[in-house]
Order: C-alpha cells, then structure tokens, then sequence
C-alpha cells in the first residue's frame, strides 16, 4: 500500500487477517520508534547544536508538508468540512503535546525515568475506556502490562534503580506527554472512518508543529548543518515520523487501543538493542532479563489476542 492511498474503515475486530495487519503494524511503529530515539541520540551527541525542542518543530512541520504533499490538492478538500478541521486540530494538538511535554521531560529528568512514566499509555487508554465505553481491560492486558513495565524498568535502569529521578516538573511533563500519547490513540479513531489516516496525519502533523512554532521559530534554530546532520534529521522525519505515525495510526483502525500500547513497548526494547550494537552499550544480565520480559509481553499479548479473535470469528 501507498502512503496516498486511502485508507479502509475500522474494521471489526473478529478479522483475522486485519487483527494479524494491526499486531505488525504497532510492533513497526515501536520499531521505527526505537531507531529514532537512537538516530536522535547520535545527532543531539553531534556538532549540529539542535535541541530536542527544535528537533520536535522540524520533525513535525517538514512531516506535515511530506504528507500532505503525497495526498495532493485533495486534501484540502478534507479541511472545508467543519466537523473534519474541528478533529484533525484536535489530533494536531494532542501530537503537540505528547511530543513537547517529552521533550520537556528529557530536559528535567533522565531518558529512562521518562521513558518509564511514558510507558503507562496504556494504562490510561484502558482507563479512558473504562468510563467512555464501560470497557474493562482485560486479565491477560494487565498481566503484560506488567511485565512489560517491569522489563522496561529493568532496562532503562541497568538493575539499578537508584538511577532513576522522580522530580515534581519531571513527571508532570511526562505525565503530560502520556496525556497526549494518550490523547492521539483514542480520538482519531472516529475521525479515521471519514478521513484517510495519511491525510489525517499530515494535517495533525502540520498543526502540531505551527504550535510548537510558538515555543520554537524555525528562524531562531541556531543549527550547524554537515551531511551527516541532514541525514539524521531526514531519518527522524521520514522513518521516525512519517512512517512509524502511519504504522501507529493505521494500528489503531485495526486493533484495540489497548493492544497497540502494549505492542508498542517495542519501542525501548528496539532502542536499547540498537544502542548495544552501534552505540556500545554494555550488554548486562539484567538487561537482558529485562528485554526477554519485554519479549514475553508482546508474544503472549499477541497470542491471546490471536485466539480470541478466533473465538469471536466461529
């Protein structure tokens, strides 16, 4: 499929086959991510003097303009509908938020403190559904939740939880960003019945970063370009933006909420492997611990909901 293509309608759950397409698509979305953040570490270690927050606006404006170029005049037309511009800027200001209030987070504690306060998106997206829809996580999600929390946990702190830094400003801003993680997991969904998830996404994307304009103005990035800088950026906007927020939205057509969070703590999991064999992190016992339970998490998650798709289909 095309990144201009429509996209299909939310599909019943009792599909196998589009089951099967949304498990794939999350564990790509948290793949892609996890490549990102190990690109974004390489290029903020480098001599191009971006920060995280400027990093958010390029990402966002030039994924927005890519997007939307790829859908043509057409989407344009999707913006003259009220009830369309009202929630795709809705969806433009929850991506806004997850991704500043992060990096914001990464400003006034660690990457793994963060990391872990981020990793209870799913939590809240069962909570949100929980009083919306009257809809229960189930045993098996909270059980993986945990493990996967628990692995998590593990890797960011090397075993060592001393390392971890729950300042006040920290955790709101990553509760923040959780918020709006949160926020851009549930809400398209509807909107993604009437609108093509590129289109959506491309709007969302340019939206989002007009706002983070208002914190960071493009002609107030100070920014030492080199080839290798221009690279990395292009790989932030293209695989870690582009195509890990198609993979992530499309997911949610095809899956619960619920589900693609807890796939998608793929994430750390891709980061930290990534890290072993580029950057030279050392490779503990612990750690590795921490990744099997990462591991264990997303097959048996996947595995159930595998059969009780199943069940639903006969």
């Amino acid at each position: 499929m095309t990144l201009n293509q429509a996209s299909p309608q939310i599909s019943a759950p009792n599909n196998s086959s589009t089951f099967t397409r949304g498990v794939i698509l999350s564990l790509a979305a948290g793949v892609f991510w996890g490549c990102m953040a190990v690109c974004s570490q390489v290029l903020f270690a480098g001599t191009s003097g971006i920060t995280p927050i400027d990093l958010v606006t390029v990402r966002l404006i030039f994924s927005g303009i890519f997007l939307l170029g790829t859908v043509g005049p057409s989407a344009l037309g999707v913006m003259m509908n009220w009830r369309n511009a009202r929630d795709i800027a809705l969806a433009g200001c929850f991506v806004f938020i997850g991704q500043f209030c992060f990096m914001q987070a990464l400003l006034t504690m660690n990457a793994g403190t963060a990391a872990i306060v981020l990793l209870t998106v799913p939590f809240w997206v069962a909570f949100v559904q929980a009083i919306t829809q009257k809809k229960l996580p189930r045993r098996i999600e909270v059980v993986c939740f945990v493990l996967a929390m628990a692995g998590v946990v593990l890797i960011v702190t090397h075993g060592d939880f001393t390392t971890l830094n729950f300042s006040t400003v920290g955790v709101c801003w990553a509760l923040g960003s959780a918020f709006g993680t949160t926020g851009y997991t549930i809400q398209p969904r509807k909107v993604l019945m009437r609108v093509p998830a590129v289109t959506l996404l491309g709007w969302a994307m340019l939206i989002g970063g007009f706002v983070s304009m208002l914190f960071s103005p493009p002609w107030k990035i100070n920014v030492t370009w080199s080839i290798e800088a221009a690279l990395e950026v292009a790989f932030v906007v293209i695989v870690g933006t582009v195509i890990a927020f198609w993979c992530y939205m499309t997911a949610v057509k095809c899956i619960s909420p619920v589900l693609v969070g807890l796939l998608v703590c793929a994430e750390p999991l891709t980061a930290y492997l990534l890290s072993v064999v580029f950057l030279g992190t050392h490779l503990t016992a612990t750690e590795l611990i921490g990744a099997a339970l990462v591991l264990a998490a997303v097959i048996l998650v996947t595995i159930k909901g595998k059969t009780s798709e199943k069940k639903k289909a006969k």
